[in-house]
């Protein structure tokens, strides 16, 4: 066998897969109400992962193994109705809306394989938690290092590191409990990019010459890590925005602080910059995508220039968009 390619395993096999739908497709009212729903449901198991090796008997460090299975189902729903439909006015409403759950459900020893953590999505963001401001000394966590000296809650930089978090400075969640923030070692799952929900509407108007549509796009329950870059003062020469001056920690209103405390520039190190679960921001939204409004003039017009259909019309994309990002 290649190196590259790690230990070889005759036991090795195919990902077996499974999968059911179910839908139902439904009319009503003479058939101006219509509905369609799906479920489906699809289990991939003895997926084929390199897993890593222990010790260092050989120069190939992993071996292609049936190490998990993944889990995928979801819901799919739409409705389209026919509110008004006459010769001179119709109105037709559709709306669509669909949720999908991913899971990393088990791995050939029981626990979590790599980046995939068993119950979670497949699509994580893995970052340091952190638990808001430090209010008190009291909050910081410490333990006692092997000269019986007090040592509090630290970035993991090197034996004797005198930069300690103090207050007004994020509250990291020790993931490990060793005394020690680091990244490699104490990043959990915070949240997923996939949204829970997406759907959209769209509405249409035709009244005698006129008509008009609507449609609007949204997701609900997306996440997104925004970096540093993107939100700490100072970055780049940007100033503190206002509603970060009005909600960070000072020492006239250290409790609810919504923001830690400021630095100047790189003055307090990167304790407060890590990658962490502070800079992850819903980016849920809901977006007027399009809106056309346009009139066609009557056959008796076009009929005189020698046209069989004109029709004028205004269009615009993106028009509105509502978001907390």
């Amino acid at each position: 066998p290649e190196a590259a390619n790690g230990l070889l395993n005759p036991n090795l096999s195919w990902e077996t897969t499974g999968q059911y739908n179910i839908g139902v497709d439904l009319d009503f009212l003479n058939y101006r109400l219509n509905v369609v729903f799906d479920y489906y449901n699809r289990y991939t198991d003895d997926m084929m992962y390199a897993v890593p090796l222990p010790g260092n008997y050989s120069p190939m460090t992993t071996q292609y193994q049936n190490a998990g299975a993944i889990s995928n189902k979801g819901v799919e729903l739409s409705l389209r109705y026919d509110i008004f439909r006459r010769d001179n006015f119709r109105w037709r409403l559709n709306f669509n809306i669909a949720r999908n759950w991913n899971k990393f459900k088990k791995s050939h020893n029981g626990r979590d394989l790599g980046t995939y953590i068993i119950g979670e999505p497949l699509n994580i963001i893995r970052r340091l938690k952190t638990q808001g401001v430090i209010e008190s000394e009291d909050q910081i966590p410490y333990k006692y290092n092997a000269y019986g000296e007090k040592q509090y809650l630290h970035p993991d930089m090197y034996e004797g590191e005198r930069q300690f978090y103090t207050v007004g400075d994020m509250y990291y969640y020790d993931a490990n409990g060793d005394g020690l923030i680091n990244p490699a070692s104490d990043a959990i799952y915070v949240g997923s990019p996939l949204p829970e929900a997406q759907g959209g509407i769209m509405t249409e108007l035709q009244w005698k010459g006129f008509d008009l549509s609507l449609l609007g796009q949204g997701v609900s329950g997306k996440k997104w890590y925004t970096t540093d870059w993107g939100m700490q003062p100072f970055r780049q020469g940007s100033a503190p925005t206002r509603e970060y001056i009005e909600g960070m920690w000072t020492e006239e209103n250290p409790y609810n602080a919504k923001h830690p405390r400021l630095y100047n520039d790189n003055l307090g190190g990167n304790k407060n910059t890590r990658a962490n679960s502070y800079f992850l921001q819903s980016a849920s939204y809901f977006r007027l995508k399009n809106l056309t409004f346009g009139y066609t003039l009557p056959k008796s017009v076009t009929d005189k220039v020698k046209m069989s259909k004109v029709r004028v019309y205004f269009s615009g994309d993106n028009l509105l968009t509502f978001t907390k990002y």
